[in-house]
């Protein structure tokens, strides 16, 4: 005859204590998308203080502003539940690019032979490749790398109106920069290849240098870090500033604008000269910018998102 297990341990004269399992309290996630984008996390359910990321997938042209929450919180797209089910639903804002944008360039549309230009109206063209670049990442922090050789470049061939306006004699023209460098020199913006050098935009040992008839390292202005910067050049007036941290700087200094027609990244023109060591983006508008158009084309750069 079978014997019950548990009536065999009772009767052998073991005593189990009694013990109460509390089971913690769960709550689900709902995350809700809407007409500029969609969303979603790496759990939809979870007890008190447990966190999950969030991630965020905006339509062209949209980015991510907030996240809208009930229940729970939300810091730097990481959701923690609170003690009751919660909702939470993305933000989205439009990024209207500038129209008269010249150009804008993408490492990650580097499609093997050249960049094409994102700005939504223009005819600047595409950036092209001289001899070798590699791609490395992806999304936004794609970049492109020359092994240091004066070889592998950027180019673009400027037209007259464009080279024009580029010298900046009488009207502005503002370049947005992503780039990174830790030494040597190396070309950002330069058109001293073919004949001319005043003015261009390069990387000399970890800064950001406005080069005129000799060299403007701006101190504090480092190309290590994720940072983009805005430079404007209008007759003689030279300003920089970084739209991460806010830090500005400006000189005054009257040039002759010797350029040459060959706009170059990479190559700053000499040789030895071409140290940058990575292209992440570069942006560029025949006229002064906005605060908002700027805040707009750093998002552009940083997120590699035209």
């Amino acid at each position: 005859m079978k014997t019950n297990p548990i009536i065999t341990l009772a009767n052998s004269g073991f005593k189990i204590a009694n013990k109460v399992w509390s089971i913690p309290n769960t709550y689900t996630l709902t995350i809700q998308s809407n007409a500029s984008g969609t969303a979603s996390s790496d759990a939809t359910i979870g007890t008190e203080n447990y966190s999950t990321n969030l991630y965020a997938t905006p339509d062209e042209g949209y980015r991510l502003n907030s996240w809208n929450v009930t229940g729970g919180s939300v810091s730097n797209n990481v959701f923690t539940f609170g003690n009751t089910d919660a909702i939470v639903e993305p933000v989205f804002e439009e990024q209207s690019i500038p129209l008269d944008m010249d150009f804008i360039y993408q490492a990650k549309d580097f499609d093997g032979t050249k960049i094409p230009n994102k700005a939504l109206n223009s005819t600047f063209g595409d950036y092209l490749q001289q001899g070798t670049l590699t791609v490395n990442g992806e999304g936004s922090l794609c970049y492109l790398s020359n092994n240091h050789s004066d070889n592998n470049y950027l180019y673009k061939t400027l037209t007259n109106d464009e080279l024009n306006n580029i010298k900046a004699i009488d009207t502005a023209y503002t370049w947005f920069i992503r780039v990174s460098a830790t030494s040597g020199v190396g070309g950002i913006m330069s058109t001293r290849a073919n004949g001319g050098y005043i003015y261009m935009i390069r990387s000399r040992n970890n800064l950001l240098e406005i080069h005129t008839s000799s060299g403007n390292s701006i101190n504090g202005f480092s190309l290590t870090q994720e940072y983009v910067y805005k430079v404007v050049i209008k007759g003689s007036s030279f300003y920089a500033k970084n739209l991460v941290t806010g830090d500005e700087y400006s000189f005054t200094y009257s040039t002759n604008r010797s350029m040459g027609t060959d706009m170059r990244t990479f190559n700053a023109g000499y040789g030895g000269e071409s140290n940058l060591d990575a292209f992440y983006a570069m942006a560029g508008i025949a006229r002064e910018t906005t605060a908002a158009e700027d805040e707009i084309i750093k998002n552009v750069l940083l997120e590699q998102s035209a």
